[in-house]
């Protein structure tokens, strides 16, 4: 009795590792990344304005080109604001963007952070006709998000 339980259970495994085998692979989406690579200066004075540069590496793979956004939580501290847009092309690559920013202390438990996405470039909605609604914003999400802390340090 155990040795036909034992077959069985061994044919029952076979039969449905060939036909996990014989299925096509299911197809890839494109991959896009972004990653903040580094930014400088490396610590900020709270409240004093600041040129930052931050380098990023970037992978486009799902459009012809995108926008890459820098932004940090000025206005709130998990609400980012975009200080600077880049376009880019489809492929890899590195890239500097800098904006001016007066960092804000958000207590010890939230850091000030920049923030990079990739995303489908921003296009103005077409302006409606008199009388006539606009149109509604895609609202799509970005294709790719990194975020760093970077320290602050008090005013003197």
């Amino acid at each position: 009795m155990i040795r036909i339980c034992i077959i069985l259970f061994m044919g029952v495994a076979f039969a449905g590792a060939l036909a996990a085998q014989s299925r096509p692979p299911a197809p890839t989406k494109p991959v896009d990344g972004v990653r903040i690579l580094e930014v400088l200066p490396s610590k900020l004075v709270v409240g004093e304005e600041q040129e930052v540069f931050v380098r990023v590496r970037y992978d486009l793979e799902s459009l012809e080109e995108a926008q890459l956004n820098l932004g940090f939580n000025t206005t709130g501290s998990a609400r980012f604001r975009v200080f600077a847009k880049e376009l880019v092309k489809k492929g890899e690559g590195e890239i500097v963007l800098s904006a001016r920013v007066t960092p804000r202390d958000w207590g010890e438990l939230v850091f000030f952070q920049a923030f990079v996405s990739l995303g489908e470039p921003n296009q103005p909605p077409p302006r409606p006709a008199p009388g006539e609604k606009p149109a509604p914003r895609s609202g799509r999400p970005g294709l790719a998000v990194d975020h760093v802390p970077i320290p602050l340090a008090s005013k003197k």
